[in-house]
């Protein structure tokens, strides 16, 4: 039988199931990086279409642009979780009794 009421990890984990405003709030400049990542490839091209570093400046941008995209999804994904989560929180009388 349980004594008590199993505890969370969210706050240790900094998780916290408040709908995920936190992992926003940490997430804000998410689709402002990937604009830049953008425009910041495009301006190279543009301006420095035969030089030889050329390609190894759209790797750094592209390591850039793909890192932005994966926090991106990160975010959303977490944010989606905390709401599940804050959603499915179990009353204190369906806690399992062995």
């Amino acid at each position: 039988m349980w004594t008590a009421k199993p505890t969370s990890n969210a706050a240790q984990n900094g998780l916290e199931p408040k709908g995920g405003g936190h992992v926003c709030n940490g997430c804000g400049g998410r689709d402002a990086r990937i604009a830049r990542y953008g425009a910041i490839a495009k301006d190279l091209k543009q301006q420095h279409p035969g030089h030889p570093d050329l390609p190894f400046w759209l790797i750094t941008t592209s390591y850039g642009l793909h890192e932005a995209h994966a926090l991106r999804v990160w975010c959303d994904e977490t944010r989606d979780t905390c709401r599940a989560i804050q959603q499915t929180q179990q009353p204190e009388s369906a806690i399992r009794k062995i």
